[in-house]
């Protein structure tokens, strides 16, 4: 989705309305579902939903999505009709495509995460493949003002770059007609290392402009992407920052023996890696390269990233 094509306006985060009431915002639900997201586990978490929230008496209504772009259809319908909490029930891809109609609009967010990675609820810390215990974030929670970001002007909420995941993007969708999970994603990471590219990059941040060779770069908003993998542990999806990693230009051996690292988020110290927070970073890349957007693939490099501070209101289980 490039801003052109959102009636919402992306850019538009100074209309951006206070944080909503509870009460004004919290007394009607409408879900959106991706009935395919996670194998199935998105039905089968609103079915559990659903036979909670009828007993109770609480207002709700939901509409499935069919087809890709669906889910932004649904959200632009029921923004139009006056809707303030949308649930996206589904995993990455689903919330994307919610997530974009609503930025900017100050309606709520709510995350029943049922996909297959579900890495942007993690750095929110809604619980996991649990649908009571998302349920309950969504009647007890707290309303936080999340940022987002934009990737040449497409819209993503966790992480976007280029390089080796984008590459294990592309490579894991040619196995998805195979196989299902994570199953996918694995192959997809061995292809991607098997053919691992050399990337030449110039990059302007903070005022400053350097050049690196380089495997990977990403900007994230969330923590974790790839189904897990940590790659940003220091992100703080409210700090108005995204948080760049650049990993260097490495032989695949020695790549293989630092992503136990990467999983577990300890290779911000590597000296094989770059890592930095920046409002906004701009890369020239001499090899063109499509970008990763929440595992969508679309535009390429160069690239712009910018951060969208306080972009959305998300519902977010209350600690207090």
């Amino acid at each position: 989705m490039t801003l052109k094509e959102n009636p919402i306006g992306v850019p538009g985060v100074s209309r951006i309305m206070d944080t909503p009431h509870r009460e004004k915002c919290m007394n009607r639900y409408y879900f959106i579902i991706n009935p395919v997201a996670g194998a199935g586990r998105a039905s089968k978490a609103f079915d559990i939903i659903e036979n909670s929230l009828t007993p109770k008496g609480i207002d709700y209504e939901y509409d499935v999505s069919l087809y890709p772009g669906h889910a932004i259809e649904l959200t632009r319908a029921a923004l139009a009709r006056g809707e303030k909490c949308i649930v996206s029930v589904g995993g990455d891809g689903t919330l994307r495509e919610v997530a974009q109609v609503m930025a900017g609009t100050g309606a709520a967010l709510g995350i029943v995460p049922s996909g297959t990675g579900n890495d942007f609820a993690k750095a929110l810390g809604i619980p996991m493949n649990d649908a009571e215990a998302a349920l309950n974030t969504l009647l007890k929670g707290k309303i936080l003002p999340t940022d987002a970001g934009l990737a040449n002007d497409n819209f993503f909420v966790n992480v976007a770059g280029f390089g080796f995941d984008a590459d294990t993007v592309a490579n894991t969708d040619s196995f998805k007609k195979k196989f299902h999970g994570m199953v996918p994603y694995m192959l997809g990471v061995i292809r991607t290392l098997l053919r691992l590219r050399t990337l030449d990059l110039k990059v302007t941040a903070n005022g400053e402009t350097f050049q690196v060779k380089s495997i990977m770069f990403d900007a994230a908003n969330g923590t974790h992407f790839g189904g897990g993998m940590n790659v940003a542990p220091l992100a703080d999806t409210s700090d108005g920052m995204l948080d760049i990693i650049i990993v260097k230009a490495l032989g695949r051996l020695t790549f293989l023996s630092l992503l136990t690292k990467f999983v577990k988020g300890k290779h911000t110290a590597l000296p094989q890696v770059m890592y930095f927070k920046a409002p906004e970073v701009t890369v020239e890349c001499k090899q063109h390269s499509l970008l990763n957007m929440d595992g969508e693939l679309g535009s390429g490099t160069p690239a712009t990233f910018k951060v969208l501070p306080g972009a959305l209101n998300i519902i977010v289980p209350d600690l207090r």
